[in-house]
């Protein structure tokens, strides 16, 4: 076993590799994950794409990819330092919770892109709902206006998935979100 441990320690890149690659897949396919957590925290809103809600075996497969590339990551890690500067062999273990402990922050800030970029979408999308409520006339309670914006939101997330433009489509939305903000606050200041 220490055999194994000094070979993975001398490949010194490994843990770079590694880490990149776990951080990319939680960014870019795993996001899911995290949306599904924000939904099950009552964040209904949020949108799930299709390819993710569909098919059983790609959930699975993805989760089980993180997992596995976290303890890669983790375990490569802990043998590099153990190459580096051998410590007793009770510090691998130590050392070993403690990237594990470490992934699950890294792998949650690496999937909060998607959601970030939903909350300004949705947002932009709850204002101009807002907005063509109030000047056509019709006064919606705050319920039916939330309601309003998530079919909407929806609506507008699915076309552009069936489009393979979601990402791109998230992050015009954003940054619109983000200029009426500012326009907002220069307005009433």
């Amino acid at each position: 076993m220490m055999d194994l441990v000094l070979l993975i320690g001398a490949l010194f890149w490994l843990p770079l590799i590694l880490w990149l690659a776990l951080f990319l897949w939680a960014r870019f396919f795993a996001y899911p994950l995290f949306l599904k957590r924000q939904i099950r925290r009552g964040k209904t809103w949020c949108y799930v794409p299709e390819w993710w809600s569909k098919k059983t075996f790609l959930r699975f497969g993805t989760q089980f990819l993180l997992i596995f590339l976290a303890i890669l990551a983790a375990f490569s890690s802990t043998a590099t330092i153990f190459w580096l500067a051998p410590t007793p062999v009770y510090w691998l273990a130590f050392l070993m919770v403690a990237f594990l402990i470490l992934a699950k922050p890294f792998t949650t800030w690496a999937m909060q892109r998607a959601y970030r970029l939903e909350i300004n979408a949705y947002f932009l999308e709850y204002r101009n709902q807002q907005k063509f409520y109030s000047q056509s006339g019709r006064t919606l309670s705050e319920e039916d206006l939330a309601g309003h914006t998530a079919w909407a939101f929806r609506n507008a997330m699915k076309k552009a998935e069936t489009e393979k433009r979601l990402f791109p489509y998230l992050k015009e939305m954003s940054k619109l979100e983000l200029a009426s903000e500012k326009e907002e606050a220069h307005a009433s200041a």
